[in-house]
């Protein structure tokens, strides 16, 4: 949730790069734990998605702004 406001207010994608590549370490690091992998993994893809579409709503955002 903090990369996802983070990444959405100040629009810095490299923060949310870093977290999702962390997520993706403890995800590895703890193949043998299933429920921490499997969460790890979700939790990546959800800031993922999150980067995504803080990315695609500025861009529409500034789009609409220059047709003004």
């Amino acid at each position: 949730a903090i990369s996802i406001l983070v990444s959405a207010t100040r629009r810095d994608i490299a923060y949310s790069l870093v977290i999702i590549w962390a997520l993706v370490g403890i995800s590895v690091g703890q193949s043998e734990n299933q429920s921490i992998a499997i969460l790890a993994q979700a939790s990546s893809i959800i800031v993922l998605i999150g980067l995504v579409a803080s990315i695609l709503f500025v861009k529409f955002r500034q789009k609409s702004e220059l047709r003004s």
